[in-house]
């Protein structure tokens, strides 16, 4: 069960036809997340798709997107940044954040320049 029901933020999606998964996945999949810049904090996020209830390898798509460990997340995430998700060690896809809901989670311009 998923406690959290706020959405950290909104992101685009491709998931790998070759290596990954080999069946669909749907809405409210909970695959593990592994951040650019920030490898060694891992995490878990509930996919929510958008306009979709089931995406198959290849796809694409936009999801909403809601970290299990948000507060380690605070201030280290931007619009732009990409992300790997996974099921293990197997990538399964592709990310990159289109729009970050939650403002606490935001890395201002000069931190990300540093």
């Amino acid at each position: 069960m998923f406690a959290r029901k706020e959405i950290d933020f909104i992101a685009k999606l491709v998931y790998k036809k070759e290596g990954g998964r080999t069946s669909p996945t749907y809405s409210g999949y909970r695959p593990h997340i592994e951040f650019e810049g920030i490898p060694e904090r891992p995490t878990s996020g509930q996919q929510v798709f958008k306009y979709k209830k089931k995406v198959c390898p290849g796809d694409t798509v936009i999801a909403e997107i809601t970290i299990l460990s948000h507060q380690y997340m605070e201030g280290k995430l931007f619009e732009g940044q990409k992300f790997i998700f996974c099921e293990g060690s197997v990538k399964i896809g592709d990310g990159v954040i289109n729009e970050i809901i939650n403002k606490k989670l935001y890395k201002q311009r000069e931190e990300r320049q540093q």
